[in-house]
């Protein structure tokens, strides 16, 4: 089967936000930090600790479940809002900005995230824009287990390869300051 368009954003954003979800929850301490800094209020703060990959993982949910309209309607959202915090710290006069999203705290180029979160909203946009055929096989009803898993496998393996990728890059950029 041929995967279409839709398909392929809708999977790239269920690893993107699997992954950000998951790298969260496992440095919490990171995550808590990197949202200390952005100087949201408290009443924004707290409940973003926990609701931030939460719904994260709810997004990567949506679209594994084939659910990809509210899918990508959430990605949409979260995209825009993370980008109205990064604005709101531009007009601060802040270039380079932390960045809590993968379970680091490295101070990004304010340019570079921004461009990002214009990537991961063209492919939630393209979601919605072009209607997806045949997928997933059990559109409808719940997911067999059978179905589960290598769906699971799908988005760890997307995880992995971001992972690798992003490794790769760092080792270069090592080396070219040597």
């Amino acid at each position: 089967m041929i995967l279409s368009l839709s398909q392929i954003c809708a999977a790239l954003l269920a690893g993107v936000f699997a992954w950000a979800s998951a790298a969260k929850a496992l440095r919490p301490g990171a995550w808590r930090q990197a949202l200390d800094r952005y100087g949201l209020s408290p009443a924004l703060r707290v409940p973003a600790g926990p609701g931030v990959p939460l719904a994260e993982a709810v997004v990567a949910g949506l679209l594994v479940a084939g659910l990809l309209p509210a899918g990508a309607a959430l990605a949409l959202a979260l995209v825009a809002a993370f980008s109205l915090v990064l604005a709101r710290l531009g007009t601060q006069g802040k270039s380079r900005v932390p960045c809590g999203c993968f379970g680091r705290v490295t101070d990004r180029s304010l340019r570079l995230l921004l461009a990002r979160n214009a990537i991961l909203a063209a492919l939630a946009a393209t979601v919605l824009a072009v209607k997806p055929q045949g997928w997933p096989s059990w559109q409808g009803r719940a997911p067999l287990a059978s179905e589960a898993l290598p769906a699971i496998l799908v988005l760890l393996g997307l995880a992995l390869s971001a992972w690798t990728g992003l490794r790769t890059l760092a080792a270069l950029r090592g080396r070219g300051r040597t």
